[in-house]
Parts: C-alpha cells; sequence; structure tokens
C-alpha cells in the first residue's frame, strides 16, 4: 500500500507499507512524522500553523493519538462530515492523478549501492528506516550535479518504462511512442480507405487484421525502445485501418433499422473494458502484446466465411458477383430475391 502527501507545488512524500501490515494509529503517527520532517527540509521558510491537512476520516487518521500528534505540530486539520470517500477530496485527487494522464508509470526511485541488491520487501523497509530516502523518490539527481544512474522500479506490472528506464533524461521517450502510434494510426486511415476502394473491402480488412496480429506478436520481441516504437507505428496503423473498414463494411449487410445501434454501440469502450481485464492477469507487457497478437488470429477466418462488399462489387462492374451475394443473403433469411435487383446494381 501506499500513501501520498502533495500540494499544489508537488509530491511532498510517498510512503510505503510493508506486505502483511496494515494502517493502524502508530503507523500512520510514523507516516506523518516523516511527512513533518520532509515539510522542514523542503519548506524551512513554511510556518507550522500555515499547514493544512486534508485526510479522509478512516479510524488511524481520527484517532486521539493521531489528533493529539497532530496538534503538537502545530497543523491544522480539515474536518469535514463526510464519509471515508467523498467528492469533498475529488480536487485534491484531481491534482494527484493528473500525471496518470502520460500513461503507467510505476514507483521509482534513484537507488545507492548498498539498496541495490535487496528483494523489493527488503528494500521497502529500508527506504521506510532511511530518513532520506523520500528525497531519492522519482529523483533525477543523486546531488545537484550528479545524475542518477542506477534506478529501481517498485510494483507488480512490467512496463516499458522499466524495460528501458524511460525516466529522468528518457522521460520524452513515453509520450513520443504514444504520438508515433497516432501518427501510425492516422496515415492507416487515409491508406485503409484507398485500398479498400482498389482492392476490396474484405481483402484489405483481413490484411489488415493479420498485419496487426503479426506486428503485436513481433513487439513482444523488441529488445529496445526505438525498434518498439517502430511496432507502435504499425498497430497503430493497423488499428486506424481496421477501424476505417471495418464500420461500413459490417454495415453494408445490417438492415436499415440496426445500422444506427451497431453504429452507435461502444465497441471501443468495451473492448478497452476487456483490455483492462487482460492486463490484470498478464502483468509482463511483453505477454499482453502476445496475447492481443493471437487474439486477432481467428478474425482471419472472416476471410472465408464472409463475402466481399456488395457495394464495392457493384462499383467495380462485378454485377454477377454482388448478385450471388445478395441471392445467398436472401436464402439464408428465407426470402426471396427482388426481381429489379440487377436494376438496382446498375445504378450504384
Amino acid at each position: 500500500m501506499t500513501t501520498a502527501f502533495w500540494d499544489t507545488q508537488g509530491i511532498f512524500l510517498v510512503d510505503f507499507l510493508s506486505r502483511g501490515e496494515t494502517v493502524n494509529s502508530d503507523s500512520y503517527i510514523d507516516t506523518l512524522k516523516r511527512l513533518r520532517a520532509r515539510i522542514l527540509r523542503a519548506r524551512p521558510d513554511m510556518d507550522s500553523e500555515n499547514v493544512l491537512l486534508l485526510h479522509d476520516n478512516a479510524r488511524p487518521n481520527t484517532s486521539t493519538r493521531t489528533r493529539e500528534t497532530i496538534a503538537t505540530f502545530g497543523w491544522t486539520t480539515l474536518r469535514l462530515p463526510h464519509p471515508s470517500y467523498s467528492p469533498v477530496l475529488a480536487p485534491s485527487d484531481f491534482n494527484l492523478f493528473g500525471s496518470m494522464k502520460q500513461g503507467m508509470v510505476p514507483d521509482w526511485f534513484c537507488v545507492t549501492p548498498e539498496s541495490e541488491s535487496l528483494d523489493e520487501r527488503s528494500f521497502i523497509q529500508f527506504i521506510k528506516n532511511d530518513s532520506f530516502s523520500e528525497e531519492r523518490y522519482q529523483e533525477c539527481f543523486v546531488t545537484n550535479s550528479s545524475q542518477c544512474t542506477n534506478f529501481r522500479f517498485l510494483g507488480p506490472y512490467m512496463t516499458v518504462t522499466e524495460e528501458w528506464t524511460l525516466v529522468c533524461d528518457r522521460n520524452w521517450v513515453r509520450s513520443t511512442l504514444i504520438s508515433v502510434q497516432m501518427t501510425g494510426m492516422l496515415l492507416g486511415c487515409l491508406v485503409a480507405g484507398q485500398l479498400g476502394d482498389q482492392f476490396g473491402r474484405r481483402r484489405v480488412l483481413n490484411a489488415y487484421t493479420l498485419g496487426h496480429a503479426l506486428v503485436n506478436i513481433g513487439a513482444a520481441f523488441t529488445n529496445s525502445w526505438q525498434l518498439f516504437a517502430v511496432t507502435r507505428f504499425l498497430i497503430g496503423a493497423g488499428i486506424g485501418g481496421i477501424i476505417t473498414i471495418a464500420f461500413p463494411y459490417g454495415l453494408e449487410f445490417l438492415p436499415l433499422k440496426w445500422r444506427p445501434f451497431t453504429a452507435t454501440f461502444p465497441f471501443w469502450g468495451a473492448g478497452v473494458a476487456i483490455f483492462t481485464g487482460v492486463a490484470y492477469f498478464l502483468p509482463d507487457w511483453r505477454n499482453l502484446h502476445l496475447a492481443l497478437g493471437i487474439l486477432n488470429i481467428p478474425c482471419l477466418i472472416g476471410y472465408w466465411k464472409t463475402p466481399e462488399s456488395i457495394r464495392w462489387l457493384a462499383a467495380k462492374g462485378k454485377k454477377d458477383e454482388a448478385e450471388a451475394v445478395l441471392q445467398k443473403m436472401a436464402d439464408t433469411n428465407g426470402k426471396p430475391l427482388p426481381p429489379h435487383t440487377g436494376e438496382l446494381l446498375e445504378t450504384v
């Protein structure tokens, strides 16, 4: 468990609770003492009477011993009649969670040689006992002039940030990877439309799906962030192409009454929800890419099971093939093909 304290200028202290421990009055008071020491070092000009502590009304926070300790600090506590979590805390949460827009970044420390070989549990205990450990939390410099070269990441997830140490002087890489993928998505949209008009919706859609699957699998084996950026560009292109073709291609075979519902159904949101569940069980980013690639492969069955776009066939002068597709649809639904079908196809 992690407890963070911050104000409008940034994070003051991040305190870690060792595995198997629980938050009680004693542990919370120890945390507050470390917070006070941090404030005195980071803001020596700050008057204790100007400290306004906002925390929820969990039992360790409101116990008599905790309130007495806070009183000795001279702090003011914002005491409002709200439940353990409520909209009262929303502005403070927004201030902290704004950094999440940049993507998932695990907790990291600039470590010293004496803590380098410790396992995660021992390391957490070490930084709790070291009175200066909070100064190295997400700090890029050991001193004012010496840049940190040894980092320690915490958490159950293996991300690309940890894989290639995308912090400090490489901090820009994370946002660049997102921009690269979105650029690929834009170009994928533009190219897919032209290819679909030239070679057919079904062929291009399945080609994009196959490419998307293979590149995701390939991304799992990249050994540098530069090569990973290339795969992210291609993945973005695949997403853009699939979206551009799949929606109009699928709607073409639906009755008019079902098209508005299908066009507005939140497929993207549903996919994100499923993706979140998959990521929970696959905490390593390489395994996650492998899973995404493999899950795309069954979609390729559609190449043999789905027909070509009727509108595209008619526009290309392939009237007989278009009429054959319509005949198959009519037979499947147990209805006769309208007698003027050929004339309608000629007007497309």
